[in-house]
Parts: C-alpha cells; sequence; structure tokens
C-alpha cells in the first residue's frame, strides 16, 4: 500500500497511539511502584498518567475502527483480495454466515422497528429512520436481508450492506428514495 493511501495513514496512527499508550502504561506502573515505595511525588504524575491511558485508550479505539473502516473501503471497491492481513481478517469477517445474519436481522428489525405503528418506546438505540422510505423501499430492504443469508452473497455485497448499515451519511437515514433504491440495486448487482 501506498505512503500517503488512507488505510496506510490509519494503520500508521494506529501504531503511533500503541506506541503512547505503552510508554504511559509504563509510567502509570512506575509511578504506581513509586508510590508503594512511599515516593509522595509519585501520585500526581499516576493520576496524570491515568487519565492520559484513558484518553489513549479511546483514540485506540477509534483508530482501530477507522483503519477497519478503510479496510473495508477496498473491499466495496473491489480490492478484497489485497494480501495485507487487515484486509483478509476483514474479508473474513464479513464472510462469516454470523456477520450475514446479524446484518440481515438487523435490516429486518430495521423494518419491523419503523413500519410498526404502535407507539411505545424505542426498542433500539439507532436513529429512526423515515417510515416513508421504509415502506416504500421495503421489498427491496427484504430482499437485501434474504441475500445476505444465502450461498450467493458476495464479500463486496455483505461490505457494502455493513457500511450502509454503519454510516449516519448512508441514504437509509435519510428520506431519498432513488438514493437508498441505488444502493440497495448495488449490494444486489455485487451479487450477480
Amino acid at each position: 500500500m501506498a505512503p500517503d493511501h488512507s488505510l496506510t495513514r490509519a494503520s500508521d496512527t494506529l501504531d503511533a497511539v500503541g506506541r503512547q499508550w505503552r510508554a504511559v502504561a509504563a509510567v502509570l506502573v512506575g509511578s504506581g511502584i513509586a508510590i508503594a515505595e512511599g515516593a509522595h511525588w509519585a501520585r500526581p504524575l499516576a493520576l496524570a498518567a491515568a487519565i492520559m491511558l484513558l484518553v489513549l485508550t479511546a483514540l485506540f479505539a477509534a483508530s482501530r475502527s477507522t483503519r477497519r473502516d478503510r479496510a473495508l473501503d477496498l473491499i466495496v471497491d473491489g480490492r478484497e483480495n489485497v494480501p495485507l492481513a487487515i484486509i483478509q481478517r476483514e474479508r473474513q469477517r464479513i464472510a462469516a454466515s454470523r456477520t450475514r445474519g446479524t446484518l440481515a436481522a438487523a435490516l429486518e428489525a430495521m423494518v419491523e422497528e419503523t413500519l410498526d405503528r404502535r407507539v411505545g418506546f424505542a426498542r433500539s438505540a439507532r436513529p429512526p429512520l423515515d417510515a416513508k422510505l421504509i415502506a416504500a423501499l421495503e421489498p427491496e430492504i427484504r430482499e437485501t436481508a434474504a441475500l445476505l443469508r444465502s450461498d450467493r452473497v458476495s464479500v463486496r455485497a455483505v461490505a457494502r450492506t455493513e457500511r450502509m448499515l454503519t454510516r449516519g451519511a448512508s441514504p437509509l437515514y435519510g428520506s431519498d428514495v432513488a438514493a437508498l433504491r441505488t444502493e440497495l440495486r448495488r449490494i444486489s448487482e455485487l451479487c450477480a
């Protein structure tokens, strides 16, 4: 991968945050030992290291997520056979029947929850969907869910579905019927 590629940059960021995390963890351990030996100066250092470790842990998680997203982007673009460990791990994860079933169930649950007209509390933490949009495309959404459960689904289609479900800018979370129909058609065509 080229040094300026988004996956390379994401991997470099993850590595840098990981090195910083390990260094701060070492400071925390060292200051903990110093506290145990009676060094009063070590308490503020330990507190600062603990706070910094929490921040770095959040940054590490965000960096891992970004790297995973960049690997998914490559898979969606048809580069799922690039011999990089992160791409092959993601390819294997999204090809698994468990992942495909989870994505299919999420699509079906979105349809059910959105079109269920009974008044009550929200059953999920995801943002509410446009009921008119979901009603207009219910057959296509259910067809996509069925496709995810089939053996003929491509890795690219699964990756594209996951991206559609997890990105807030996805047409699934808008109100444009044509845009969502186009996205669902692209997913279906990836399996043809």
